[in-house]
């Protein structure tokens, strides 16, 4: 790099710096300049909005990473950070990023471990703002959806760094590698700072399409306080291990809660009133409902005889001639419950996928 001045007639003069490096890049004392620090006190002009960070969080037995992000949407940042003096090589610190996003679970069992979690976030060194409630619900269905957002911050942006990042990086089915050079340099009395960003990424998070479609159909909730509340279970699931899929295109009349682990169970939460189409049954709006298959009905019988002490509850059987025999769907009309109520609903939803998980499991062993 070279950096010149202008004069009137704009011919350029060279202007004599010199480039600061960082010694350090974690302080090994109150009054030495690190990256880590630097990059935690400009974390908003460096990636050009405000995170929530960890610092040298845990991955595995053999790593650890050295900043973990989040923004206010959601989005996981993991971000490795190497000075100009670091003598490792280029390509390993690239492929010591990949093996982070394999061990994005590992940032789940962070999240989910509240003790560790709060004592990593409230670190005092970090400097972090309160989090809103509800991000972590966010961070974790991201988490779950492999959206991770990877990036390595270097004094020293080498040919070799950048041909590794950019392969790996390369088609839409590999990790992107974001680099962002930071150059220090003084002039004179005064420092400066030059950021360059390589291979620049959108950032992957729960603002993207689907998830805007979902909001987009809670938004379709006459009903101001349902919808309050159904957002804020959909909260609680992410943290549970549900994923939601909003099925714009196919079902646009309905939310659908989805159990992770072999997707056992489906529960329907119904906006607006819907005919079954093997059946003259209405689906009422505002209303959630649990599909099981009609031969495992004595499986449930002690969700069935809760089930029938509620109000505003009815039952939809669905005739299905192929193999997997007619299904049973139990039908909560939700309009009149209260938060208390809604959480013993989905808590009870989290048994019917239990056992769901567990005869799914013994057909296959079966078969």
């Amino acid at each position: 790099m070279r950096i010149y001045g202008e004069n009137n007639d704009y011919t350029m003069t060279d202007i004599p710096f010199q480039v600061e490096y960082f010694k350090h890049e974690v302080a090994t004392s109150s009054s030495d300049l690190n990256m880590h620090d630097y990059i935690i006190n400009n974390r908003e002009k460096i990636f050009g909005h405000y995170l929530y960070l960890l610092h040298e969080a845990s991955l595995s037995a053999e790593s650890s990473v050295d900043l973990i992000g989040f923004n206010d949407d959601g989005a996981v940042f993991v971000i490795e950070i190497k000075r100009a003096g670091d003598s490792r090589n280029r390509q390993e610190v690239i492929s010591q990023i990949g093996k982070y996003a394999m061990d994005s679970i590992s940032i789940k069992d962070i999240l989910k471990d509240e003790e560790l979690f709060n004592s990593l976030v409230n670190d005092p060194g970090l400097k972090n703002r309160e989090m809103p409630s509800g991000l972590i619900s966010k961070i974790i269905n991201n988490i779950n959806e492999g959206l991770m957002n990877l990036f390595l911050i270097t004094e020293e942006a080498t040919d070799e760094v950048l041909a590794s990042s950019y392969y790996l990086s390369y088609g839409s089915q590999f990790r992107k590698i974001a680099i962002i050079e930071l150059k220090r340099v003084r002039i004179g009395e005064e420092m400066f700072c030059f950021i360059r960003n390589y291979n620049k990424q959108s950032i992957a998070s729960s603002t993207r399409k689907e998830k805007f479609d979902l909001y987009q159909k809670l938004d379709l909730i006459e009903d101001q306080r349902i919808k309050s509340e159904i957002t804020r279970q959909i909260d609680r699931w992410f943290e549970w291990g549900w994923e939601v899929n909003p099925r714009t295109v196919s079902t646009p009349e309905y939310i659908t809660f989805e159990w992770k682990t072999d997707q056992s169970i489906w529960a329907y939460l119904y906006i607006k009133n819907k005919k079954q189409k093997n059946t003259s049954d209405e689906y009422r709006k505002n209303s959630i409902v649990i599909h099981t298959r009609k031969a495992w009905e004595s499986d449930y019988s002690e969700i069935i005889e809760w089930f029938n002490t509620l109000r505003n509850t009815y039952k939809v059987y669905v005739r299905n001639p192929g193999k997997s025999g007619d299904y049973l769907y139990y039908c909560i009309d939700i309009s009149d419950y209260d938060s208390d109520e809604m959480v013993i609903v989905f808590e009870k939803m989290n048994k019917v996928a239990e056992i769901s998980k567990k005869n799914h499991r013994n057909m296959r062993n079966i078969i």
